[in-house]
């Protein structure tokens, strides 16, 4: 039979939380019948001294919560747990009859009585607190590594691959390669659920990832829903270092000096085209909320997509065109697990 430290240290903190609140509801009752005396502060400094033990289960409780990883029970020999449990309620009841005897057995002298009580008090503590630093012991010694995580653990990685439907079978091989390496990826054509929306998902799944794996090619840098995706990776990683954003390049206009210039007036021809169904509509007294989303994804990437070149640019982009792929996916998986 095995018990973890958690469910120990909360069912004596418990019982001895119900104790102490008897021991002070006594100490309050005598204190009205006047037994005590003058002696009634040192009755209850007695009371708060017998609590060392208490003190010292609810400092440990914390101080485990804090520097143990507890997601998992770390479980130990029941035997241990219950000597520990008798050996409280035979300290808490020893405390009790003290207590309880003093008027009968020593009316007249209060603090004599008290302090004649201590020493074998203390030494109990002593013994009881041995016993909670044993049980520690037993625990930590049955599952290493209680204290703390090792150094070098890493959590594994997420690939969230994002990509323009036209380069679907290049997004699909890489995946493929992926999930050989046991890695973790998120595809929208696996992983959207029917009826979900878009934007959400892209949300979920960049703050899901740990990666951003972006297929670059001319149609992915003019599509709102790619862009979407790299801004906000690039935030992430320039603001919370927990997130990466690996380019995989499918032809290499983007790096040629009149990208912007070809790609503004392209994306301007967009707008103008959606601006003249949305007046039509509009002539016609039919909400154009279908085209203003649309119409905003445009506008967001014509604002940013200097900025998304600039960061490509000035970052280690993987050429992944035809064969390439399988040449440079060594280069992809380093970038992942690194």
């Amino acid at each position: 039979m095995k018990t973890s430290l958690s469910v120990i240290l909360k069912n004596l903190m418990v019982t001895w939380t119900i104790f102490f609140s008897i021991l002070l509801i006594i100490i309050l009752f005598q204190t009205t019948l006047g037994n005590y005396g003058n002696n009634v502060i040192y009755a209850f400094w007695w009371l708060l001294s017998t609590t060392l033990p208490y003190m010292f289960l609810v400092v440990f409780r914390y101080w485990r919560k804090r520097s143990s990883s507890e997601q998992m029970p770390y479980q130990v020999d029941n035997t241990i747990g219950l000597i520990v449990k008798i050996l409280s309620i035979l300290y808490l009841l020893t405390v009790l009859t003290v207590l309880l005897i003093q008027p009968v057995f020593s009316p007249g002298s209060t603090i004599q009585f008290f302090k004649n009580s201590m020493p074998g008090l203390y030494i109990f503590q002593g013994i009881l607190i041995a016993a909670c630093i044993l049980l520690d012991y037993r625990i930590r010694k049955n599952a290493p590594g209680i204290d703390s995580k090792p150094q070098n653990a890493k959590s594994k990685p997420v690939v969230f691959i994002s990509y323009n439907h036209n380069d679907k079978a290049a997004a699909q091989q890489i995946r493929t390669l992926l999930e050989k390496k046991k890695i973790e990826v998120i595809l929208d054509s696996d992983d959207m659920d029917a009826g979900e929306v878009i934007n959400q998902f892209i949300i979920d799944s960049v703050n899901k990832a740990t990666i951003t794996l972006s297929i670059l090619s001319t149609n992915s840098l003019m599509s709102g829903y790619v862009s979407m995706e790299t801004i906000r990776t690039f935030y992430a990683e320039e603001f919370t270092n927990k997130k990466k954003f690996i380019a995989c390049y499918l032809d290499d206009e983007f790096m040629h000096a009149d990208f912007i210039i070809r790609s503004v007036k392209k994306i301007d021809e967009k707008l103008d085209e959606i601006k003249s169904i949305i007046d039509q509509q509009d002539a016609l007294d039919v909400d154009t909320q279908n085209l203003n989303s649309q119409k905003t994804r445009l506008y967001d990437l014509r604002q940013n997509l200097d900025k998304i070149v600039e960061k490509l640019n000035a970052s280690l982009c993987i050429d992944i065109r035809g064969e390439k792929l399988t040449a440079n996916f060594p280069k992809i998986l380093e970038s992942i697990t690194d």
